[in-house]
């Protein structure tokens, strides 16, 4: 994978959806995450990170007992993870650096499951790969055997990519009418990753029809408005 695609998926295109944080939390589902919206959950799976308290490294037995007393406040589930509430439940943090590296490895390990649903994943264009990546953050990295509408018209040959990307006039993000879209039922943080995603689509579209090369990432502006296709 392209260094250069994935700084642009963890640096740029995540944290505005997800935030970004040194501190753990608990998603809207209750589950434990850090980071860029990283799941470290059951906490044994995230007992090995560079944990730091003050500035030194953590050890083991305070992370994980940090984590599961974390785990044991459902009740922090309802709030961001930059409140007061959450922040102060914890005295274990990642480095910057322990956060990007973080994502970057999940990313990288997303890829290799996104490939068995998607066996022409490599020809596709970058903003369909981003796409891709979008709906692994926020569903898993399995979200072809979810979403299966989507699956089949990505799947065909060549894939659809604006009729996965499209709804009727009007529909709105909770009806998730869209073949790729994310339900929103309490999470309206998904409308904009709905969103998103449904620009990624209809780039990868363009870019299909128009024979550019699929190896540029328009987002998050449209090869119709950077200056990639002549009037």
């Amino acid at each position: 994978m392209d260094p250069s695609f994935i700084d642009t998926f963890v640096l740029k295109f995540s944290p505005p959806l997800e935030g970004c944080t040194r501190s753990p939390y608990l998603d809207v589902k209750g589950l434990l995450t850090v980071g860029i919206g990283c799941l470290i959950d059951p906490p044994t799976t995230a007992a090995d990170l560079p944990w730091e308290i003050a500035g030194q490294p953590a050890p083991k037995a305070e992370v994980l007992a940090q984590l599961r007393s974390l785990k044991a406040q459902p009740g922090l589930a309802r709030y961001a993870w930059n409140t007061p509430a959450v922040l102060g439940a914890t005295t274990i943090r990642l480095s910057d650096a322990g956060v990007v590296d973080l994502a970057r490895s999940r990313m990288i390990a997303n890829e290799a499951m996104i490939r068995k649903s998607f066996p022409r994943y490599d020809s596709w264009p970058a903003d369909a790969k981003l796409f891709a990546h979008s709906m692994a953050w926020a569903v898993g990295a399995a979200w072809g055997g979810i979403f299966g509408n989507c699956r089949a018209l990505l799947c065909q040959t060549p894939p659809a990519f604006m009729v996965a990307a499209s709804a009727p006039p009007g529909t709105k993000a909770s009806d998730a009418a869209a073949p790729c879209d994310i339900r929103t039922d309490g999470n309206p943080g998904i409308v904009p990753r709905n969103a998103q995603n449904r620009l990624c689509l209809t780039n990868a579209q363009v870019v299909q029809d128009r024979g550019l090369d699929p190896s540029v990432l328009h987002w998050p502006l449209s090869p119709l408005n950077d200056g990639t296709v002549s009037p």
